[in-house]
């Protein structure tokens, strides 16, 4: 994993934050993969509506997620949106969905690249 890569999925930090446990972890990033697909669209939908509550709420939630496995660049994108829905203002919310989509597609490639790693027990092996 390069520099870049680690600054928007890092699997070591997310591997320390799961207290070395592989296979929790593994089971968390799974659960990850099909809950920003959804969190997204419900995001999407939010914005649709202009509904600045359930934006705040969905996007808090992403941001848990995020931060939970590492996943940095969407948490910090999340927490961006988390405020945009707090504010009340979407004026700004569509941009950054596009972003926070681009980067969600990232980090679940890099995530399941991860999965299959510790699945296979070669994650951390020279």
């Amino acid at each position: 994993m390069s520099d870049g890569d680690a600054r928007i999925f890092d699997s070591n930090e997310a591997l320390s934050r799961a207290d070395g446990d592989r296979e929790l972890l593994s089971e968390l990033m799974e659960m990850y993969l099909v809950q920003s697909k959804e969190d997204i669209g419900e995001i999407e939908a939010a914005i649709a509506r202009k509904d600045a509550k359930r934006l705040e709420f969905v996007a808090h939630s992403l941001k848990g997620a995020s931060a939970t496995i590492a996943a940095e660049q969407v948490r910090e994108q999340a927490y961006r949106m988390e405020k945009i829905g707090a504010s009340g203002n979407l004026a700004e919310a569509p941009a950054l969905l596009r972003q926070l989509k681009e980067s969600i597609n990232i980090t679940n490639e890099l995530v399941s690249k991860a999965i299959a790693k510790f699945r296979s027990g070669t994650e951390g092996r020279p």
